[in-house]
């Protein structure tokens, strides 16, 4: 399996840049070695196992299949490897590889001031908006009616990720960019999140503190 093919499109945009940089990534074509040291499960569902190695290390690997693919993300954040035998096969690999990969990178996204928020994110005058809330709630329908009729312009389909600078808040692009397959390698200003609920009449009201925490803990992707 070549490199190339392991990233959708949507990468293609990310090679270099402030946002996301895949020069953060080693892609090694073998079993992981570390399994075989011994690994501490700190969490596992229907779907993920996250473990820790006698060094530190934190693994990721899908709960269901074989060890087709695995990725580990170093002690202190700095690195991401991604382990796979080349007998792998190639559709559990291409399956389990983006979503673990997410997993590891929103991990270490949390020990940077960033964090991804379950929202439709659009971009207006140079300032960056997303709309959040339950799925089915109208987020991508609400982003669209800006794009059509204010001439907004899309930063991220889903899962923009927010980072927090010394200076500003930051929406940026990402490229899991759900199924809409709208992403934008930027970093915006963001003026508002939007909690999107459905209704007979349309109002605008500030949420309280307390308020707007629930929502963030509710829709931030959080390890």
């Amino acid at each position: 399996m070549a490199f190339g093919t392991l990233f959708p499109s949507s990468f293609d945009a990310f090679q270099k840049g402030t946002v996301f940089n895949l020069s953060d990534l080693q892609i090694t074509k073998r079993s992981n070695p570390f399994l075989k040291e011994g690994v501490t499960w700190l969490h596992q569902d229907d779907q993920l196992r996250v473990g820790k190695t006698r060094v530190g290390d934190y693994l990721f690997c899908m709960t269901k299949h074989a060890p087709a693919v695995e990725v580990m993300l170093s002690v202190e954040s700095s690195a991401i490897q991604v382990y796979f035998p080349c007998e792998a096969d190639e559709f559990l690999v291409e399956h389990s590889f983006l979503q673990l990969l997410r997993t590891a990178l929103e991990c270490r996204f949390a020990l940077e001031g960033q964090v991804s928020l379950h929202s439709a994110c659009v971009e207006l005058e140079g300032k960056a908006v997303c709309f959040t809330g339950p799925s089915g709630t109208g987020k991508s329908t609400r982003a669209q009616r800006w794009v059509a009729d204010l001439g907004a312009e899309w930063l991220s389909g889903d899962r923009p990720g927010i980072r927090l600078t010394k200076s500003a808040v930051l929406a940026c692009g990402m490229p899991w960019d759900g199924k809409e397959r709208i992403y934008r390698n930027a970093a915006v200003p963001l003026l508002a999140i939007c909690d999107i609920r459905r209704s007979e009449t349309v109002r605008v009201r500030r949420l309280s503190p307390r308020q707007a925490r629930r929502v963030l803990m509710q829709q931030c992707f959080v390890p």
